[in-house]
């Protein structure tokens, strides 16, 4: 009798494991799940290519070249097969561990029923997964990273079946070029951001029927990340700097009337979306229009491209 009950749990454990984490993979490792002994098999079926499947960015396929794109701009990187697949992870890193790129993958509202974030990855990487494991023709995503990396590790794994070794990955590389954000003159003040600092939008000032508000967003200035309130304690001088108007126009309106001209205006700054460590700009909010509510609904974002995103306010 208790080797039936053993024989019964051992037989539904195989069972749950074997259709374990249905709703995403389940790592966010790099490298190949060939010789992991894992429930999908120790060989694999080769690279994606022999699975009849393959990727590509705006239209071209990738094989074994090393792939050169730009910094703030948007590609669409697309995932099919001839005769479907059920999961995958598209993972994405720095080659050399030193450069964050978290936030370079994006997911259309449209897609998200076939497509999502990765929850489980480090916040050094970017990674897309399944959401279920029905049946897929093919998956997009959107690529924009804003700053340049010079080399970056694509790991691709798909799986097609639940079958053993019906597995297939292949590695790419990237790498972005362009050149950052160095046009604000330095002053010779201190770069290090005070302690204390308020991060909480100021009071609002009225103008010609509209809102003055500060960007709740860090800004980028002669490379560092800043907020409002680091301006408005030397206003005088920040405000002077490129650009720092119109992210901080009330922070800044006694030195150059920036409610005026910005109140209703986009950020021309660069800025730190959420946690992100990569830098966006206003032109990339509105690059995508079927990204742009998912974008504007990110927060501060409506309180930084206030134009682009108003219909959204």
């Amino acid at each position: 009798m208790m080797n039936k009950i053993i024989a019964t749990f051992l037989t539904l454990t195989l069972i749950n494991v074997a259709s374990a984490l249905p709703y995403q993979a389940g790592h966010c490792r790099q490298g190949t799940l060939a010789g992991l002994s894992g429930v999908h098999g120790d060989v694999g079926g080769g690279d994606i290519t022999q699975g009849n499947l393959e990727l590509s960015i705006d239209g071209d396929v990738l094989g074994d070249n090393k792939v050169t794109l730009e910094a703030n701009r948007d590609y669409t990187f697309k995932l099919q097969g001839d005769f479907g697949f059920k999961g995958f992870l598209v993972r994405l890193e720095d080659s050399t561990g030193t450069e964050s790129v978290d936030g370079a993958f994006e997911v259309s509202p449209a897609n998200e029923g076939l497509i999502k974030p990765h929850p489980g990855c480090s916040d050094s990487v970017s990674a897309v997964t399944h959401p279920n494991n029905g049946d897929k023709s093919s998956v997009e995503f959107t690529f924009n990273l804003s700053k340049p990396v010079a080399d970056l590790r694509l790991d691709v794994t798909v799986v097609k079946n639940k079958s053993p070794d019906n597995f297939f990955y292949s590695l790419y590389s990237l790498g972005v070029t362009g050149s950052d954000d160095t046009t604000s003159a330095p002053t010779g003040e201190p770069t290090s951001a005070p302690t204390g600092e308020p991060t909480s939008a100021p009071v609002a000032s009225p103008t010609g029927g509209s809102e003055c508000i500060d960007s709740l967003l860090p800004l980028k200035v002669n490379g560092k990340k800043k907020r409002c309130g680091w301006v408005s304690k030397n206003a005088s001088v920040r405000c002077k700097k490129r650009n720092v108007p119109s992210h901080c126009p009330l922070a800044c309106d006694g030195v150059q009337s920036s409610c005026d001209e910005f109140a209703n205006s986009d950020s021309n700054k660069k800025f730190y979306p959420g946690k992100s460590t990569n830098t966006k700009t206003c032109s990339w909010v509105k690059r995508n229009p079927a990204l742009l509510e998912k974008r504007c609904n990110k927060t501060g974002m409506i309180s930084t491209c206030r134009d682009t995103c108003s219909s959204f306010a």
